[in-house]
């Protein structure tokens, strides 16, 4: 009877020390589960953050109407540029000349 006792004793003691252990188990799933969600969501607010840097980057076609209005802005300043420097080599020539004709 005693052996019996003794028999019952170990089992009920393996069945508690192998219930303890499928409660670590699953405790340890659940925070391992707790850990990929808050990763995941990391991971999730990162990629909303780079894909809004990605949007706001200048893009190529982007840049082409400002690289035709910069071109039109510097045609048009060549263009004054050349009028300004014709207008003054020609008052100078003229200023040169009225000069020649006051010496003579």
């Amino acid at each position: 009877a005693q052996r019996l006792m003794q028999l019952e004793l170990a089992v009920a003691s393996s069945q508690l020390a192998h219930k303890k252990t499928e409660q670590a188990i699953k405790h340890s799933e659940q925070q391992q589960e707790a850990r990929d969600e808050a990763q995941d969501e990391l991971l999730k607010m990162e990629l909303r953050r780079m894909s809004g840097d990605i949007e706001m980057c200048l893009k190529e076609r982007d840049l082409d109407p400002l690289r035709s209005l910069l071109a039109s802005k510097v045609e048009q300043l060549d263009l004054e540029l050349k009028s300004e420097l014709h207008r003054v080599s020609t008052e100078l020539r003229d200023a040169l000349h009225s000069k020649t004709r006051d010496t003579q």
